[in-house]
């Protein structure tokens, strides 16, 4: 078989299942079969036209599969058949930012002659060092969520999380969702703040001690207080609102760390108190996808079993159905959606 089927994305809105040629491996790459992609936010960006990094391109990044072939060069022994997630987002490897272990800062990630993503094909060719093998338990849907996973560990490392510290989590989406359990595995006191009662719920079964529904801050700073005892030692948000970010500002104590997570609707802006900040010694601190240390770990902690990543699929569709998957909007009960390529 020398053609594959991927979903290719022509233009906004426009996305189509094409025949393609299945890709070689250049002699430090591995040919991997995709069994598994996940659905991320950063796909119905590139989908809706809000975010554009060229046309035509193959979406996903979230990817688990099985080697068929290695380069000549690769020195690792990944033999045909072994299970594997990918980290499809390349890097130049030669600007400042890549050089001193911050490739989630490239400068060049989206430029040049760089393979884009490709999660959503059935076959893709990965540089070696982007490729980690996966336990045999681990099925190729929760390897797939490795990706999500890696960018959560970015932001609790970004925190300088340390083992019983309080967390709070506001807005407990899929990745506010993420933070609850992979928190929780590091052994935080996590509690939530999130309008909708179902997903409180769910944070709650997932490892947050306790949670609580948005509202003004005047009310939810004591119910912060009496949830930990004190003012939380981090704060990460993952609602991609202003007045989220504020509120953050406003529950923090003195010497708390705040993770701003989310994306931000673009010319979005913050009217604060600089002296809160500057009395209070806070430190406000963005978080952007994550390094390939970041991603080892998180391959490491759901095939070992530390991190449960099971909750977190909420629904697997063919390949055929990519279209409605990316027009669904997340729901209450909707974490991850993931594409299987095996059908």
């Amino acid at each position: 078989m020398s053609t594959m089927k991927a979903a290719v994305l022509v233009g906004p809105r426009k996305i189509e299942i094409q025949d393609r040629e299945i890709p070689s491996a250049r002699p430090n790459e591995v040919l991997v079969n995709v069994k598994a992609c996940g659905i991320c936010s950063f796909e119905r960006r590139l989908f809706t036209g809000e975010k554009s990094i060229g046309y035509p391109i193959v979406p996903g990044h979230e990817a688990a599969g099985v080697v068929v072939q290695a380069g000549d060069a690769v020195r690792r022994p990944l033999a045909p058949g072994t299970r594997v997630s990918l980290d499809l987002l390349n890097r130049c490897g030669e600007c400042e930012f890549c050089r001193s272990g911050r490739g989630n800062l490239c400068k060049y990630m989206y430029r040049g002659k760089m393979n884009l993503l490709g999660g959503f094909g059935q076959y893709v060719a990965v540089p070696s060092e982007q490729v980690f093998e996966i336990g045999e338990s681990v099925s190729f849907e929760e390897a797939a969520l490795a990706e999500p996973t890696s960018c959560v560990i970015h932001s609790l490392n970004k925190a300088g999380a340390r083992f019983a510290e309080t967390m709070l989590v506001y807005g407990v989406g899929p990745m506010g969702m993420l933070h609850v359990i992979v928190g929780a595995a590091m052994g935080l006191e996590v509690g939530v703040v999130d309008p909708d009662p179902v997903r409180r719920e769910t944070a709650l079964s997932l490892g947050a001690r306790y949670a609580v529904a948005s509202g003004p801050d005047e009310e939810l700073k004591p119910a912060v207080v009496d949830g930990f005892g004190a003012a939380p030692d981090i704060v990460i948000v993952t609602a991609p609102v202003a007045e989220a970010a504020l509120s953050a500002l406003a529950l923090a104590g003195s010497a708390s760390r705040i993770v701003l997570f989310g994306a931000f609707a673009k010319g979005a802006m913050l009217n604060t108190d600089p002296n809160k900040i500057h009395y209070s010694e806070l430190q406000v601190m963005g978080s952007e996808s994550r390094t390939p240390l970041d991603f080892h770990i998180a391959v490491r902690a759901i095939s070992r079993g530390i991190v449960d990543v099971k909750p977190m699929v909420s629904k697997v569709v063919p390949l055929d159905q990519v279209e409605q998957a990316m027009l669904e909007t997340p729901s209450q009960n909707t974490m991850r959606v993931v594409l299987s390529l095996d059908h």
